[in-house]
C-alpha cells in the first residue's frame, strides 16, 4: 500500500455516527505521513486521530431573540460525528437552560434529512423547553421532514407533553412563541 498522503486517507477503526461505519473516506489531511504497512504505521494512524480529534463541526448555530433560543441545524446530520452530536446538544442544552429563556425554536433552514438521533435531542430539548414554562417550535422544514415526524406522532400532537409545530419561517415561529 502507498503513502497515506497519497490521494485518499482511511481513518484506522473509529465508530462514527450510528450507522456504524468503521472509517472516513476523504482528501488527506496535511498531518498524514508514513505508510500503512510501513514501519510508521501506528504514528500515522495516531497523526489522523489527532486530526480528527481537531476538525470538530459545529452542528447548531445559536441566536436569542426575546425569551427565545433559535438552534440552527447546519448540513446533513449524517456527516457529523458523535463527538460533535453530543457537544452540540450539550451547548444547546446548556443555552436553554439561560435565565431568561424559554422557548425554542429549531430552524431547518440549513439541513435537508435527520435521522433518529437527532429526532432524540428534539424530544430532550423539547422537554427542556416545557420545563422552563415555554415552548418549542420548527421552522423552514421540507414536507419529508414534516411526515417523518408526523409517522413518528411527534409533530402536531396534542397527546404528547412534547409536540412540536412546524412553521414556514422564522417569523412566524417567533410571533407563535412570543403569544405564548
Amino acid at each position: 500500500m502507498g503513502p497515506l498522503d497519497s490521494c485518499s486517507w482511511v481513518a484506522s477503526p473509529l465508530r462514527f455516527g450510528s450507522n456504524g461505519a468503521d472509517a472516513r473516506h476523504g482528501p488527506c489531511p496535511s498531518a498524514c505521513t508514513g505508510t500503512i504497512n510501513g514501519r510508521n504505521s501506528e504514528q500515522a494512524v495516531f497523526q489522523i486521530r489527532e486530526w480528527q480529534m481537531s476538525q470538530d463541526k459545529q452542528i447548531f448555530g445559536f441566536e436569542q431573540c426575546g425569551e427565545v433560543l433559535i438552534v440552527t441545524a447546519t448540513g446533513s446530520f449524517m456527516e457529523f460525528r458523535d463527538n460533535d452530536i453530543r457537544n452540540g446538544y450539550n451547548e444547546a442544552f446548556r443555552q436553554l437552560s439561560e435565565p431568561g429563556i424559554r422557548h425554542l425554536l429549531v430552524d431547518f433552514s440549513a439541513m435537508q434529512y435527520f435521522g433518529s438521533t437527532f429526532v432524540g435531542i428534539l424530544i430532550r430539548l423539547a422537554k427542556k423547553a416545557r420545563a422552563n414554562n415555554g415552548n418549542a417550535a420548527l421552522c423552514h422544514m421540507s414536507d419529508n421532514m414534516k411526515d417523518m415526524l408526523k409517522t413518528l406522532m411527534l409533530l402536531e400532537n396534542p397527546k404528547i407533553d412534547f409536540s412540536w409545530v412546524a412553521y414556514p419561517d422564522r417569523a412566524a415561529a417567533l410571533q407563535a412563541l412570543s403569544l405564548l
